[in-house]
């Protein structure tokens, strides 16, 4: 099967409705692991199949876990642009992405650099994402989230 093929049945099982759906979101997500593919060609793409209804996000997480094996720049620069399309169709795949983000200190500082490239409309989705994160869990991710926030409006 072709690539696009694959990300067509990724799209296509995303809601993870049935164990026929599972099963191949897994074989989808398999087979597109062992091609040689250009990353940049694809996350967009993929970033499309989050969707906050899928029914289950522990093979939801599979999906996730492919694309933080990107290179980090690619996968930094592929999360600030699919922003806009997570806030309508996946907010909390958007807040767990940007919280394994600010967990990361490495990361942390690269996103920074990559937000403070985009325009005020992606500025500003990542500073509601930011603050919701931050006061939902203060202790854990006051500090980290700061980081990037005063980074921003400072700029």
């Amino acid at each position: 099967m072709s690539l696009k093929s694959e990300i067509e049945k990724l799209y296509e099982c995303r809601l993870l409705e049935t164990q026929e759906d599972c099963e191949g979101f897994d074989s989808a997500l398999e087979s597109i692991s062992a091609t040689d593919f250009n990353e940049r060609d694809i996350i967009n793409d993929l970033f499309r199949i989050f969707d906050d209804e899928t029914e289950d996000e522990e093979v939801m997480f599979g999906l996730l876990h492919l694309i933080e094996e990107f290179e980090m720049n690619v996968y930094l620069l592929g999360v600030a642009n699919a922003l806009p399309y997570l806030m309508d169709n996946a907010k909390e795949w958007a807040i767990i992405i940007n919280k394994r983000i600010l967990n990361s200190d490495i990361y942390r500082t690269e996103y920074t650099k990559v937000l403070l490239e985009k325009d005020e409309d992606i500025k500003l989705i990542v500073n509601n994402i930011l603050l919701e994160i931050k006061n939902d869990n203060p202790d854990r991710f006051e500090k980290k989230a700061n980081e990037i926030l005063s980074k921003l409006e400072g700029n």
